[in-house]
């Protein structure tokens, strides 16, 4: 019997994670430069992410390529685990390192004197439901507006 329940448990856990509804990032409210080195920067990010499932999603350490107005700057690294809430939309604060391109302090010193810039991020996102860990492709476009950010920056 306990095999039987164990086995029904298993299979409700891999079928609902068929059934997530990909989180939503909201907004970027707060983007501000802790450290730089060369071409790596860490970051820290308070980004409004809404949950719209019924359970807690926590997104694990991941690599995404990052694109801004379409030119390959870099990659960005997830430092740390990030649990969202079920049924919510917050604000977290998520520590990223930026790895760029050999160009990309003078790219950045440009994109930061335009009015907008579209910032594009893909790769996989590692997450977990219930212990069940899953990888799912993100290829997402926001479109930031870099005034907003200059004075944590530096520029």
């Amino acid at each position: 019997m306990k095999y039987i329940a164990i086995s029904f448990l298993s299979l409700f856990l891999l079928t609902s994670c068929n059934e997530i509804e990909e989180p939503e990032l909201v907004e970027i409210k707060k983007l501000e430069l802790i450290e730089l080195k060369g071409t790596v920067a860490k970051i820290q990010i308070d980004a409004e992410i809404e949950n719209p499932n019924f359970f807690g999603i926590k997104v694990k350490p991941s690599v995404l390529d990052v694109y801004i107005d379409e030119v390959y700057a870099g990659t960005v690294n997830l430092d740390e685990n990030v649990k969202l809430l079920r049924k919510s939309s917050n604000t977290y604060s998520v520590p990223i390192t930026l790895k760029g391109e050999s160009f990309v302090l003078l790219r950045l010193m440009q994109w930061m004197n335009k009015p907008q810039i579209n910032l594009r991020l893909k790769g996989k996102v590692k997450g977990s439901v219930y212990g069940v860990s899953k990888k799912i492709a993100i290829n997402e476009t926001k479109i930031i507006y870099p005034e907003k950010f200059k004075s944590k920056i530096g520029f």
